[in-house]
């Protein structure tokens, strides 16, 4: 049986050999934590993602939580989030101190605006914008409602570095962006990273104080913090893919039309592209009826497939007292299942997996 796996991680000859050149120099120079790489890097995002600053850290969690107590955000504090996301973004509000409150996400997986302003209390201090499976969230909406409230809004960007939408690239709405960029992200190193972007340098100098446990030119703690620095060998690596990052990412997007055309004539329900819109597929997300039946039947036939049950954070035991307004994502979240997408899966590959759930869902009546 030929497997079709979810994703893989391994590393091609070709790619390989330039990776190895670009650790040989930082070992070369030795520069091995916030070397000239990471300043590199950091001004190339902040470009891409069209912001005046980055600020590397060692992982997009680093990232979230060191963004919320840049901005103060703590203890008696609440912060309004999507209540579909990856647990990271829940447990950074947590561990800054705050108290995460769980907002609906529309039928993309995205916070629903719709249902932010029933939450916000005189607590409230943020919402965490989460663009989630390779989309952006409603931006412009949100900030409305920033604005109307005096909110913060920080975008954690993960899972949508290259998207944008009506004008705004992901990464460049809100006070600060977070993006995480470890090895499963379309943009990603070899192992932890992230990277914080903002357009205001107070908050840079300071995040750059944070992520270094608080110190102030290296003798001077201001304000207590842990170590969050971004290291030489991942910026180096970073720079590399970024290079080729949007060859990998038309892989991606092609796969994509790939399943769209065959799903488009059966019962399955893919997912949304707005006009004015480029999603990036972090992830492939459909939603059926009889998901874990046909889960089981397409595990058995060798081809592997998710299921994120536990991003739906209310149900999680650590967030089962928090409050949410989240009756879209409770009915309709155990019906999702994430298709393979990456750009390692071949077009046959893509057509092959869709053949397949056609046929287990049926054609419309």
């Amino acid at each position: 049986m030929n497997k079709i796996p979810f994703m893989d991680l391994t590393i091609d000859s070709h790619e390989k050999e330039d990776i190895l050149a670009a650790i040989d120099r930082v070992l070369s120079h030795g520069r091995l934590i916030l070397g000239p790489e990471v300043d590199e890097f950091e001004r190339k995002m902040a470009h891409a993602c069209s912001r005046k600053y980055g600020i590397g850290v060692g992982s997009g969690t680093d990232a979230l939580i060191l963004a919320l107590r840049a901005l103060d955000i703590g203890r008696g504090d609440e912060v309004i989030t999507s209540a579909y996301s990856w647990i990271a973004t829940a447990n950074a509000i947590a561990l800054a101190g705050a108290k995460p409150v769980f907002a609906d996400t529309s039928p993309d997986l995205t916070i629903d605006p719709k249902t932010i302003e029933g939450l916000i209390t005189p607590a409230t201090k943020a919402i965490l914008a989460v663009d989630y499976a390779g989309k952006l969230c409603e931006a412009d909406a949100l900030m409305d409602i920033s604005e109307k409230y005096g909110l913060i809004v920080i975008e954690d960007a993960s899972q949508a570095y290259g998207a944008h939408y009506n004008g705004i690239k992901a990464g460049q709405y809100g006070m600060l962006s977070c993006i995480s960029l470890n090895p499963m992200k379309n943009l990603g190193g070899i192992g932890e990273a992230g990277i914080i972007l903002t357009d205001t340098e107070k908050l840079r100098n300071r995040l750059i104080s944070l992520r270094y446990n608080g110190m102030i030119d290296k003798s001077v703690c201001k304000t207590p913090s842990h170590n969050g620095r971004l290291d030489t060998v991942q910026a180096a690596v970073l720079l590399k893919r970024m290079e080729s990052h949007e060859t990998r990412q038309k892989i991606r997007c092609k796969n994509a039309r790939i399943y769209n055309d065959i799903f488009s004539t059966s019962n399955v329900i893919v997912p949304e592209v707005r006009p004015n819109e480029r999603h990036v597929y972090f992830s492939y997300i459909i939603k059926l009826e009889n998901r874990d039946h046909i889960f089981q039947t397409l595990s058995d036939l060798g081809i592997e497939c998710k299921i994120r049950d536990s991003d739906y954070l209310p149900m999680q035991p650590a967030y089962h007292d928090y409050k949410h307004d989240a009756e879209w994502c409770r009915s309709n979240y155990e019906k999702l299942i994430v298709l393979p997408i990456s750009e390692v899966l071949s077009g046959l590959q893509a057509a092959k997996v869709a053949n397949h759930i056609v046929q287990l869902t049926g054609k419309p009546t």
